[in-house]
């Protein structure tokens, strides 16, 4: 699975408690812009910002 490099302020990281499983989140239109839709999961959005989505590779979140 690859990895890419997002700003913090427009991802997001859900994990269970015991680090099972971990779902990341991105801001939906930063995705498109960075051509990321065929790994988008736009049904499943984040619970408190409606605006990040589920995206099926793994990020490195960095601050900018």
């Amino acid at each position: 699975m690859r990895t890419i490099t997002v700003p913090k302020k427009l991802s997001a990281r859900l994990s269970k408690e015991d680090g099972s499983k971990v779902i990341y989140f991105i801001d939906k239109d930063y995705g498109i812009k960075e051509g990321l839709e065929n790994v988008m999961d736009f049904k499943v959005l984040h619970p408190s910002r409606p605006n990040l989505c589920e995206i099926k590779i793994s990020l490195e979140r960095v601050e900018e």
